[in-house]
C-alpha cells in the first residue's frame, strides 16, 4: 500500500465490510448500492481511501503523510468500535489542520463534549446514506483544499515580498551604480573637454585665414554643444537620484533675465531670432532663492523655443502672481512662434529623452531632456509648470516659483571677497604654481598664464607640488582635485598647516571636473580660496587670477609678459639672453638631462614672448612638452625647429644685449632626432 495522499482521504474503522462500502460510496469506480444514487459531487473526482481498522495504524499513516509532505485531504473515523476520541487527537497532533468526520450509531454526546468549539470535524450517523455521505466527505474535502490553496497563496504572496524586496534593492544598488558611473564619466570627459575647448579658444585669437577661423569657430561650438549634453545628463542623474540640493543667496531678477538673453543670443542669433523680455512693474527687483537654478530654467525653456522657432520672436514675460510680507510668487512665460508641439506628444513632452517630434526624421537634434529637467528643477523648487500649444502656431510654457523678498542692497555696497583672497605678490613676481596630472591641462594653464605675464612651474600630483612649494615662493597655487599619488584637497590641507607653522597665506584656486555643490564644499573646506570647475574658458581662469596678480587680463589680451624669466627650482637668476638660455637646452640635450632641459625652454619661451617673438614662444613650449616625454628623438627634433625660428630674433629686451651668434647645433640635433 504505497502512500500518496494528495488525492487521498483516510478511513479508520474496524470492520473490513465498511471500507469496501464506503470506497463504493466515495470513488468514482466504485459500485453504490441502491438504484437511485447521483453522482458525486465534483470535487471528489479522483479521490482514493486508504483504509485501516484501528487507530494505531491510523495515527501512523497520518504522521507518515505528513512527514512526506503529502497530508491527507480528511479522515474519517467510525466511533462504534471505541476509543475514537483519542484516535482523533492523536490525528490531530500529528496534522492539526486535518478536517474530521465522525460517523457513529450512538450518542454523539462524547463527540461534541471533547471537540467542542472546533470547525474542523462533521457528524455522520450510520449505517450510511450514500448521498449524505459523500455530500459531508466533500464538504471536508473542500474545506482542505481551500486551506491548501491559502498556503499556496500565502506562500506566493511571501515568494513575491521576497522578490520584490530583492529587485527593489538591486535597483537601488543600480541607481547608485549608475550615478557613480555618471559621476565617473562626466568628469573623465570635461578633463579632456577643459584642453578641447581652451586650445580652440587660444586659437581663435591667433592670427587666422577665413577658412581656419571659419573651422575653429565650429570646433568651438561642437564643444559648447557637447558641454550642454554632458551637464544635461549630469543634471538628470542627480535629480532622479535626489542628490541635487538648492542653494539661497539673494540676486537681481532683471540682472538675471538679461543674464539669459545673454546666454542664449549667439543661438537666437543664427537664426535671427529675436529674444525678449519684460519684467512687470509690480514683481520686486530683489529676491532671495537658488539663481543658478532659476537660470538654468529660463535658460532651458529659452533654448527650447529657439529650437523649434525658424523665425520670429521668443519672448519672457516675468510678473508678480501673489505675495506675502516675506515672499513674492512669480508667474514666468516664455512664448515663441514656433512650430508647436503636436497633439497626440503634449501628454509626454515633460518626459525623459522626449521630444515634441519623436520621428526618425526629426529637424532638431538633441536627448529630450531639457524640458525634462526643467519640470523636474521647478518641482524641486516647490512651484508649477505647463503650457499651452497650438500645432503651426507657437508655444506658450509658463511656470511659477515662490521666492524670499530681499531688501536692496546699498549702491556703494560691493560684493566681499575674502581677505585672505588677495595676497601680495612675493618680491613683485606673479609666479604661479599648477598642479594637474593631466598634461594637457597643465600645458593649457601654462599657456594662459605665461601669455598673461605669469611665471608657472608645473608638477603632476600633490606631493610633487608640495615639494615645490616649500621649496620656492608663490604668490598663487592652482590645485587640482583629483590626482594620484597626493590628491589635491590633502595637498592643499598640507600647504595650510605648512603656513601656520611658517606664516602667511597664499592664495589656493582648486580645479575639478567634478560639478557639484559637494566638490565645492569640499575644495572650500580644505581650505581653498576659490574654485573653478573644468571645462573653464580662459577669461574665467584669468579673471580668478587677476584678484591675485592685476594686470594679467590685459597682458593676455595683449599676448605678451612683463615676467622675468628664471629657471625653475630656486637657481640663481642666469644673464637674460636667448643665447644663454638655447646654449643651456643644448647642454641638457646633450646630456640627457630633460629637467634641465625643460626648465631651459621654459625661460626661453618666457623671454620670447617678451622680445615679441610668438613663433619661438610656441616653439619653445614644443620643445618643453618633447622634455616631458623623455624621448631624446622628439625633443631633438623640437630643438632642431626652435633653432630655426630663432634665426629672426636679434635682441633682448633685458639689457637690449645682442643675441650674439648663437652656436650652430642644427647637425647635432639632426643627427639625434634621426637615431
Amino acid at each position: 500500500m504505497g502512500l500518496c495522499p494528495d488525492r487521498r482521504i483516510l478511513l479508520i474503522a474496524p470492520d473490513p465490510a465498511a471500507h469496501a462500502e464506503f470506497r463504493g460510496m466515495i470513488c468514482a469506480d466504485g459500485r453504490a448500492s441502491g438504484a437511485g444514487r447521483r453522482g458525486l459531487p465534483a470535487v471528489l473526482a479522483g479521490i482514493e481511501v486508504d483504509a485501516v481498522v484501528d487507530g494505531r495504524q491510523g495515527i501512523a499513516y497520518v504522521s507518515e503523510s505528513v512527514r512526506q509532505n503529502h497530508s491527507y485531504l480528511a479522515a474519517v473515523i467510525d466511533m462504534d468500535g471505541g476509543g475514537g476520541v483519542e484516535t482523533a487527537r492523536q490525528l490531530l497532533r500529528e496534522d492539526p489542520d486535518l478536517p474530521l468526520l465522525f460517523s457513529t450509531s450512538g450518542d454523539r454526546s462524547e463527540i461534541t463534549r471533547h471537540f467542542h468549539g472546533s470547525d474542523r470535524f462533521l457528524l455522520a450517523a450510520t449505517p450510511w446514506d450514500a448521498e449524505t455521505l459523500s455530500r459531508l466527505v466533500a464538504i471536508q474535502v473542500d474545506r482542505r483544499l481551500h486551506h491548501r490553496h491559502s498556503d499556496k497563496l500565502a506562500n506566493s504572496l511571501d515568494t513575491t515580498r521576497r522578490q520584490l524586496e530583492e529587485a527593489c534593492d538591486k535597483v537601488i544598488v543600480a541607481d547608485r551604480v549608475k550615478n557613480e558611473f555618471m559621476s565617473n564619466v562626466t568628469h573623465e570627459i570635461r578633463t579632456p573637454m577643459n584642453a578641447i575647448l581652451g586650445f580652440t579658444r587660444l586659437l581663435m585669437k591667433e592670427p587666422l585665414d577665413e577658412g581656419q577661423a571659419e573651422k575653429l569657430q565650429y570646433v568651438d561650438e561642437a564643444g559648447k554643444a557637447l558641454m550642454r549634453l554632458i551637464d544635461n545628463m549630469l543634471d538628470f542623474s542627480k535629480l532622479a537620484a535626489g542628490a541635487l540640493k538648492l542653494k539661497t543667496e539673494a540676486f537681481h531678477l532683471e540682472t538675471l533675465v538679461a543674464e539669459v538673453v545673454g546666454l542664449t543670443r549667439d543661438e537666437a542669433y543664427e537664426k535671427r531670432l529675436a529674444v525678449q523680455y519684460n519684467v512687470v512693474g509690480a514683481a520686486p527687483r530683489w529676491l532671495r532663492g537658488d539663481r543658478i537654478r532659476f537660470r538654468q530654467i529660463l535658460v532651458g525653456l529659452v533654448e527650447n523655443a529657439i529650437k523649434f522657432t525658424e523665425q520670429g520672436t521668443i519672448h519672457i514675460q516675468i510678473a508678480l502672481d501673489e505675495q506675502t510680507d516675506n515672499t513674492a510668487g512669480l508667474r514666468v512665460t516664455t512664448t515663441d512662434t514656433g512650430v508647436g508641439i503636436p497633439a497626440e506628444r503634449q501628454a509626454i513632452i515633460f518626459d525623459a529623452f522626449e521630444q515634441a517630434d519623436g520621428s526618425s526624421t526629426r529637424q532638431v537634434g538633441g536627448l529630450g531632456l531639457g524640458l525634462s529637467i526643467c519640470k523636474q528643477l521647478v518641482d524641486l523648487m516647490g512651484g508649477q509648470i505647463g503650457f499651452r500649444s497650438n500645432p503651426g502656431q507657437g508655444s506658450s510654457f509658463w511656470l511659477t516659483l515662490t521666492f524670499e523678498k530681499h531688501d536692496a542692497p546699498e549702491p556703494d555696497v560691493q560684493p566681499d571677497v575674502p581677505s585672505s583672497a588677495i595676497v601680495p605678490l612675493p618680491c613683485g613676481e606673479p609666479r604661479v604654481l599648477v598642479a594637474d596630472d593631466d598634461q594637457l591641462s597643465r600645458t593649457l594653464a601654462e599657456m594662459l598664464l605665461s601669455r598673461a605675464g605669469c611665471l608657472v612651474d608645473l608638477a603632476s600630483d600633490g606631493s610633487e607640488a608640495l615639494a615645490m612649494f616649500e621649496r620656492n615662493r608663490y604668490g598663487l597655487v592652482l590645485m587640482d582635485v583629483d590626482m594620484p599619488v597626493m590628491d589635491g584637497l590633502t595637498a592643499i590641507e598640507e600647504i595650510r598647516r605648512h603656513e601656520a607653522d611658517v606664516g602667511g597665506h597664499v592664495g589656493v584656486i582648486a580645479l575639478t571636473a567634478m560639478c557639484s555643490d559637494d566638490a565645492r564644499s569640499r575644495c572650500l573646506a580644505a581650505g581653498a580660496d576659490q574654485y573653478i570647475s573644468k571645462p573653464f574658458t580662459p577669461e574665467v581662469l584669468i579673471e580668478a587670477v587677476q584678484r591675485y596678480f592685476p594686470g594679467c587680463l590685459e597682458a593676455l589680451e595683449s599676448a605678451g609678459g612683463s615676467a622675468r624669466p628664471e629657471l625653475r627650482g630656486g637657481r640663481p637668476d642666469p644673464p637674460h639672453t636667448l643665447e644663454h638660455y638655447l646654449k643651456a637646452i643644448y647642454e641638457a640635450l646633450e646630456e640627457e638631462d630633460f629637467v634641465v632641459l625643460e626648465n631651459s625652454a621654459g625661460a626661453l619661451r618666457h623671454l620670447s614672448l617678451r622680445t615679441g617673438s610668438q613663433p619661438a614662444a610656441d616653439h619653445a613650449m614644443r620643445v618643453q612638452l618633447a622634455a616631458r616625454s623623455s624621448d631624446l628623438k622628439q625633443v631633438a627634433a623640437a630643438v632642431w625647429k626652435l633653432e630655426a625660428a630663432l634665426e629672426d630674433v636679434s635682441t633682448v629686451t633685458a639689457g637690449s644685449d645682442p643675441v650674439g651668434t648663437i652656436a650652430p647645433k642644427g647637425a647635432f640635433c639632426r643627427e639625434n632626432s634621426d637615431r
